[in-house]
């Protein structure tokens, strides 16, 4: 099954204020209301950082410079970890947008959910980056009351650590076992330094190194929760979707910038498309939801191209 994400509820962009073409910013409230709207979209990624008074924020740069609209007055570095909520909500990501906090989003999401459920209409999933080590036990800590009322389902949560990061993961699984993770795995978590450039661009005929594989199966061999294995779209090959088909596991992936400088995308598409059936579930990020729509149509006809099990085709 492939379930397609818009990346952080829209598109970035190199445009000034977080705005192209008229649209709504990344990571606003009004981008993730607009992807809950349709039903074909059943997760939301989110990229969370601490306050320098505690308070989670979702934004996925750790600076605010060159990313918002804010008071020309403002002295300061920009930098969210040195910045208070008030300060923070002083600025503008765009269309009178403010960046939000954790709960405000979790709060959407939960009454999406429910209308969702009067609709029989799966759930949203959320996808949730730390971006920082520290926000983890707050945003466990606020997730904790949503469970408790039954607003939101641990099903429908899976926490995604920065890197592949054993010590940090240990820590999240020893805190709740059950509790559902994306372990990250980036390039350098895969290759062979030697085989990985200053861009992270992969040596031509290199494979992936089988010791830092193993270290990945053991983890995973570990847990009792779900675990799913999250990875950049240019680090796909059959080799890695036998290798999640063997750990029996989701795979996420997400087409980011530079995706195409590889000029690996057709093939990236055609591995999903031939492998699909092996894997539980894969979950697609990507941009802006028209650059999503165009990937899925995409690997739907690949899927129609490759699957000779009719059983495992995708729905248009």
């Amino acid at each position: 099954m492939i379930i397609f994400s818009p990346h952080r509820g829209l598109e970035p962009t190199q445009t000034i204020r977080g705005i192209f073409n008229g649209d709504v910013p990344e990571n606003s409230l009004a981008s993730y209301a607009r992807v809950l709207e349709n039903p074909d979209y059943t997760s939301i990624d989110l990229d969370l950082r601490l306050t320098k008074d505690g308070h989670i924020v979702n934004f996925n740069a750790p600076s605010l410079k060159n990313n918002v609209i804010g008071n020309p007055d403002f002295q300061g570095s920009g930098l969210i970890a040195e910045m208070t909520l008030e300060e923070i909500k002083q600025f503008d990501l765009g269309r009178g947008q403010k960046i939000p906090t954790f709960e405000e989003i979790l709060d959407l999401v939960a009454k999406d959910n429910k209308r969702r459920a009067e609709a029989s209409i799966e759930a949203v999933k959320i996808h949730v980056g730390l971006k920082v080590d520290t926000v983890f036990e707050p945003a466990y800590r606020a997730l904790s009351e949503y469970f408790e009322t039954g607003l939101l389902k641990k099903s429908n949560i899976a926490f995604s650590p920065q890197d592949f990061d054993l010590p940090q993961l240990a820590a999240i699984d020893h805190l709740d076992p059950d509790l559902p993770l994306l372990v990250t795995a980036l390039t350098k978590d895969l290759f062979k330094a030697e085989d990985i450039d200053e861009h992270y661009r992969v040596r031509e005929g290199a494979v992936y190194s089988s010791q830092k594989l193993e270290r990945i199966k053991d983890f995973f061999s570990k847990r009792t929760g779900e675990t799913a294995l999250d990875m950049v779209a240019w680090d796909v090959r059959p080799e890695i979707m036998t290798f999640v088909s063997e750990l029996n596991a989701p795979l996420s992936i997400t087409f980011i910038y530079g995706t195409k400088r590889t000029e690996r995308e057709d093939d990236i598409l055609k591995t999903l498309a031939t492998h699909e059936h092996r894997v539980p579930k894969i979950y697609i990020a990507s941009g802006k939801i028209e650059s999503v729509r165009e990937k899925a149509k995409i690997i739907r006809q690949e899927l129609a191209k490759h699957t000779t099990n009719p059983a495992t085709k995708a729905k248009p």
